[in-house]
């Protein structure tokens, strides 16, 4: 049967070439141009001999081979070929059947038997479409089955990569030795340990013990790599196993080609973390170990060197970091996963280091394969404020709610709004809405607070959301403790007191932590009304402090405090003197609020003067009256009239003396006490509460936000987005109210300015001329319509603060000790980065703070958020700056183009067909990229859904069905899942799907923006 195959084969052969040769010219024939029809030829060879093949076997596979030419007879590159076969004889790799052409218009894919019976002939078909022409060949072949009864084991080589066979390995191309054991019957034996074994100064075997346990099929496999750059030569690698008391035993050769002669280089693979096999492919569940072999000229291996890796954000992370430091081996390694559970495609990971003062780079390739959770949901989680999971609450221990909301593919939801819910008697929510909206990850958070000081007892928070119509909901338990609060000793600033003055009564309170308590205050005299005291104050710090002010009481008053809502009091007593001949008043202090020390400038003020005044039992002013003028607290470095220690004064014509506070470097609360020593005894009055507060804007604490990045403006004037800024100072207070926010933009229209109100403040960013058109994001695909935002301040350089005092030490601070100046990052002029790359360009516009300063920019805090300055601008000392952060608005089309691939520089518009991979393929899914005319995203939300989709291709489901807030150059990516209608046979059971056939039906999809613009492109549906 099998000859008889063969025979047709070759006589339709032979008669295609007949064909061929059937029309001759003569020499006297002229030879005019002729077009000839798109083509494409299919042929069967050797994988390693490279002779033609007419026949496969176990063992013995066949490379397909498919030459692709167009009209004109030139091959024809970058072609997508598609092949089919009798799956029940035969196997295909890759799987799916479809290869690219290479640059000689060849595309190539490997067959093998389907199983060790497989026997018969068949054929092999290769389709592709050539212009709008599609062109198909096949090729005839038979498949012989392995005889049953051969003892002993079979020996191959393979690439881990693609599983074509090979017959060498070099460095960075190791091979995958399979042995098949047969027991005297020619049966597969299981869980049988094979040795391997070859010659180790030019292989190493993976694992190093060179063992490995047949499967259930009989099948065990290790690999070999090169033992060096430099290795070279041939030898065999040998299995053997015991089976049935006998030792079986079977050998291959290979060679092994030296990569290294000398030069610089650096190789990469990838492997699984856990068995270190070699891996071309990751998803969220399977990382992969990238591991970097760094090599000098010598080819001799390069310790301690830093390695930085690069790959698709939008496809995979890297974990730890994106560099890593190489060992004594001259080895460097990280992890990557997927960047998210859809997150779907091929890209490469690069690794690159300084060698010998020179750069060199390798890759390698890999594929991301996405991961469907199925259904969507929400987590819900307890916190603490560093981020650990905790599952009680208490006065003073809040807790931070986070709520994560996936979609079915187990992406996060952005811009959702997360509706959470609890027990309002055991706990409160900030806000006190209980409502959140979810950020680009999927990710939004509230903060739950004890109800109250004796709230007590347990319950669950729950977070309800809406994901694509659907109600989706989490929870998660917790527990509430009551407080356990304690007051300390009671203390009075002044005692005894003078009649009519002032004084502060201070307690602490413990247990508590950080939570505010209103303290209850109370005395005799202030009961009648011969004194003030407060009924309540909250405590700050930990700390309770009213105002005593002398009313008439000339006696002794005892002053109670209690914890409101609790049974935990404690009191104390204060000598009121009886009114003498004088007495000193507290006037004003001026302002009463003071900024941190060196912070001042731009309205905001170190110092305040604080005024008393002495007078006699008549309120008439003393003259000449000597006043001892001191503070409670020089916490930070305070000063009084610029000393550390008490001033002397004397009274003026109005009785009155004044003194200046000038803050230190910490914030705190502080008063002034005036002690008149003129008289015996000597009486003392305090000033009200003087607070030394927040300062000017730190560049770690500049943050900048923007509503909606990729609007409808491209075409459109008047699209609106919001862009805020959060400021605060070095120690994460917000700044004073009022600080100005200055914003500057590359194209369109936004607001000059802003003032704060705590901490915060925003403008609106319009759509409007210019339109950004001659510069180019990082990755050289996009060149317009990308908008750069710059928002600056007057504010300060950050520090890194080694001594724990708020204060610089450094050039132009104080002096240092043994561990050095505190590193610092020098800021020179902001910038707008038109084109995104993080640096300053010629042509860039600039603001200069100080024209002066010529020094190179140097940052000392890794970890600070990247604020770029222009080049060479620095001063190279720590003090004021303009504090900036810069942000990204794609001035988006309305028109919507599509891709089966992410797009690039020299995209053009093509006709995208899809295969169902066989018409017994009921359900498949594809992906493409949708963007606009400058290969952007789409305006935001702009709706995808399916026109009027043919009955014969079912359900058809568009995943995600709206443009996501992105700035991704290249645009948004998509699914397209498709599933035929089926039927299931009651007898058999078997499933059966329409039948497209070979025709191809058209799928239309629309894109409606925001602004009402609609846009359709068709998709071609094939089986």
């Amino acid at each position: 049967m099998r000859n008889r195959v063969l025979i047709k084969f070759v006589f339709l052969a032979i008669l295609a070439m007949l064909a061929l040769t059937g029309c001759v010219s003569g020499p006297g024939d002229s030879s005019p141009t002729k077009t000839v029809a798109a083509s494409i030829a299919i042929a069967l060879t050797d994988p390693v001999t490279g002779a033609s093949l007419t026949s496969i076997s176990s063992g013995k596979p066949a490379k397909v081979s498919a030459t692709v030419r167009d009209t004109a007879g030139a091959v024809v590159p970058n072609l997508v070929v598609s092949f089919t076969t009798d799956t029940g004889l035969a196997t295909m790799l890759p799987s799916t059947g479809t290869a690219l052409t290479d640059a000689t218009g060849v595309a190539t894919i490997q067959i093998s038997t389907a199983s060790l019976a497989a026997a018969g002939a068949t054929t092999i078909s290769a389709a592709a479409t050539v212009g709008t022409t599609a062109v198909s060949a096949s090729v005839g072949y038979s498949v012989i089955a392995t005889t049953a009864g051969v003892t002993g084991i079979s020996l191959a080589l393979t690439s881990p990569s693609s599983g074509l066979a090979v017959t060498s390995i070099s460095t960075g191309n190791p091979a995958k030795v399979t042995a098949t054991v047969r027991d005297a019957a020619g049966t597969l034996v299981p869980n049988t340990v094979v040795s391997f074994s070859t010659a180790a100064s030019l292989a190493t075997m993976i694992p190093a013990s060179g063992t490995a346990l047949t499967d259930a099929f009989g099948v065990a496999w290790i690999q070999i790599a090169s033992a060096n750059p430099q290795a070279s030569g041939a030898t065999t690698i040998s299995a053997t196993a015991a089976v049935g008391g006998n030792t079986l035993s079977s050998s291959v050769g290979f060679s092994v080609i030296p990569t290294s002669t000398g030069a610089t280089g650096v190789s990469v693979v990838l492997t699984n973390p856990s068995t270190g096999a070699a891996v071309t492919s990751i998803s969220l569940n399977s990382p992969a170990k990238v591991t970097a072999t760094v090599r000098d000229s010598l080819g001799a291996v390069v310790p301690n060197t830093v390695v930085t890796f690069a790959t698709s954000g939008s496809l995979a992370t890297m974990v730890p970091a994106a560099t890593a430091l190489t060992d004594g081996s001259g080895v460097a390694s990280i992890q990557i996963a997927a960047a998210s559970p859809a997150a779907a495609g091929a890209t490469t990971i690069s690794a690159t280091a300084t060698v010998d003062g020179a750069s060199v780079s390798g890759s390698v390739g890999f594929s991301v394969t996405p991961t469907n959770v199925g259904t969507p949901g929400v987590t819900v989680a307890l916190t603490d404020s560093s981020g650990k999971a905790i599952s009680s609450i208490s006065p003073g221990n809040p807790a931070r709610v986070v709520a994560t909301i996936r979609d079915a593919t187990g992406s996060g939801v952005p811009n959702a709004v997360v509706s959470f819910s609890t027990n309002s008697s055991l706990a409160t929510m900030t806000p006190a809405s209980g409502t959140a909206l979810t950020n680009a990850s999927g990710v939004a958070s509230i903060q739950i607070d004890a109800a109250g000081l004796t709230a007590a007892g347990a319950t669950t928070i729950s977070a309800t959301a809406n994901v694509s119509g659907s109600s989706v909901t989490g929870s998660t338990g917790y527990s509430v403790s009551a407080a356990n609060a304690v007051l300390g000793t009671m203390t009075v600033a002044t005692n005894p007191l003078s009649p009519y003055a002032t004084t502060s009564v201070s307690v602490p309170v413990s247990g508590v932590g950080s939570t505010p308590v209103t303290i209850n205050f109370s005395s005799i005299c202030a009961g009648t009304g011969k004194a003030t005291l407060p009924a309540s104050v909250q405590t700050v710090n930990g700390v309770a402090t009213a105002t005593y002010t002398d009313k008439g009481c000339a006696s002794t008053d005892t002053i109670t405090a209690s914890v409101a809502g609790l049974a935990v009091t404690t009191t104390t007593t204060i000598v009121v003197q009886t009114p003498g001949a004088t007495s000193i008043q507290f006037v004003s202090a001026t302002p009463s609020t003071i900024v941190l020390k060196g912070t001042g400038g731009a309205g905001l003020v170190e110092s305040a003067l604080v005024k008393f005044k002495v007078v006699d039992s008549n309120n008439a002013p003393i003259v000449g009256a000597d006043v001892s003028l001191d503070l409670t607290t020089r916490t930070g470095g305070i000063l009084l009239d610029g000393s550390s220690a008490a001033v002397a004064k004397k009274t003026d014509g109005n009785g009155e003396v004044s003194v200046s506070v000038q803050s230190g470097t910490a914030p705190t609360a502080v008063w002034v006490k005036a002690t008149v020593t003129s008289v015996s005894p000597t009486f003392s009055s305090q000033s009200s509460l003087l607070r030394i507060s927040t300062g000017r804007p730190a560049q770690d604490r500049f943050s900048i936000s923007v509503s909606t990045h990729n609007i409808e403006g491209w075409g459109t004037n008047g699209s609106t987005t919001t862009v805020n800024v959060i400021a605060s100072d070095r120690l994460g207070n917000p700044v004073p109210d009022g600080t100005a926010i200055n914003f500057v933009t590359e194209g369109a229209q936004i607001a000059p300015s802003c003032a704060t109100a705590n901490g915060t403040c925003g403008v609106t960013f319009t759509s409007a001329n210019p339109r950004p058109t001659g510069d180019s994001e990082p990755q050289s695909i996009v060149t317009a319509g990308r908008v750069t935002v710059l928002a600056y301040a007057l504010g300060e350089e950050s520090f890194s603060d080694l001594y724990g005092d708020n204060i610089f030490h450094g050039k132009n601070g104080l002096t240092t000790d043994t561990r050095g100046d505190d590193p610092f990052n020098d800021l020179g002029d902001v910038f707008i980065d038109n084109n995104e790359d993080g640096s300053w360009q010629s042509g860039e516009q600039f603001i200069a703070f100080n024209s002066a300063n010529a020094k190179a920019c140097v940052s000392g805090i890794a970890t600070s958020p990247a604020a770029p300055s222009k080049s060479d601008s620095c001063d190279g000392t720590w003090g004021a700056a303009h504090v900036r952060q810069s942000a990204l608005i794609v001035l988006s089309g309305s028109g919507a183009s599509v891709s089966s691939t992410k797009p690039t520089s020299s995209f053009a518009p093509s006709k995208i067909t899809y295969s169902m991979g066989g018409a017994a393929t009921c359900t498949q899914t594809f992906s493409f990229y949708a963007f606009d005319e400058n290969k952007n995203p789409l305006p935001a939300k702009t709706a995808l859904a399916t026109v009027a989709p043919p009955s014969a291709l079912g359900t058809v489901t568009i995943t995600p069905a709206s443009v996501q807030d992105s700035t991704a150059a290249g645009g948004t990516g998509h699914t397209i899942q498709i599933s035929k209608t089926a039927t299931i046979d009651g007898t058999t059971g078997l499933a059966t799907c329409t039948t497209l056939g070979t025709t191809e039906v058209p799928l239309t999809i629309s894109f409606t923006t925001p602004g009402g613009v609609t846009t359709q492109t068709i998709f071609y549906i094939t089986d």
